[in-house]
């Protein structure tokens, strides 16, 4: 089994009934990480990355890795019909294949920042109207180059595996906003609402492939603008 010491020193405190700080700094270090037995850049610690399993065999407990950074957090309960978190992290993951060359994990973007918010107004008694949002940008993903000259030989996708997760793509940001209208009745409550999911319809890289129709590399991208509507009636 894959190993780990992981050593953490975190400030933590209360302000009032309803505010919390909490700063925090750790250090994981990572070792017995299933690699290949011939050298190679590949690790276990990369898998999850993308969806799916690398297909790899002749594995050996080699590896190592480790991951370091600091956390602020800054949360606001609810209370006074709102809420608010805020979270930002610093980081850097690092590891080791069998060919013993350090590099980037697949998850090393660097940094993350998180925001969240909401607030209640209730009108006509107990009805309830809510706004909730949700941002985040965070540091792009690393990735495997694709080599654009061995792809067209084999006509096929292929890797430049020597400069693995050295580079990372555009930074991520996404913002979703949720609007509801909550109707509570003795025997029932009836909820209607609207997701607005990446609502500045912002373009992240989902990932590159080569085509062999037309010799290029082709990029896709992850989900656009998308708006879901709900009814839920709960008794």
């Amino acid at each position: 089994m894959t190993k780990s010491n992981q050593f953490v020193l975190a400030y933590d405190k209360s302000f009032g009934k309803d505010m919390r700080l909490k700063i925090e700094g750790y250090y994981q270090d990572l070792y017995d990480v299933p690699v290949e037995t011939r050298a190679t850049w590949y690790s276990i610690l990369n898998e999850g990355a993308d969806f799916g399993i690398g297909r790899v065999d002749s594995l050996q407990n080699t590896g190592t890795g480790k991951n370091y950074g600091f956390e602020v957090t800054v949360e606001k309960f609810y209370s006074h019909g709102y809420y608010y978190l805020f979270t930002g992290s610093l980081y850097e993951s690092k590891y080791k294949g069998s060919d013993q060359k350090e590099r980037n994990t697949a998850f090393n973007g660097n940094f993350t920042v998180n925001a969240l918010a909401g607030k209640e107004w209730k009108i006509r008694g107990k009805n309830v109207i809510a706004i909730n949002f949700k941002t985040t940008y965070a540091g792009g993903k690393r990735y495997l180059p694709i080599d654009l000259a061995e792809s067209k030989v084999y006509q096929e996708t292929r890797y430049d595996e020597a400069h693995a997760y050295e580079k990372r793509r555009k930074d991520y940001f996404r913002t979703d906003i949720k609007i509801g209208y909550t109707v509570n009745r003795k025997k029932s409550t009836h909820e209607f609402s609207i997701d607005l999911d990446n609502v500045f319809n912002t373009k992240n890289i989902w990932q590159e492939h080569f085509d062999s129709k037309s010799g290029n590399t082709i990029t896709e991208y992850q989900i656009g603008f998308f708006p879901i509507p709900q009814y839920r009636i709960t008794f």
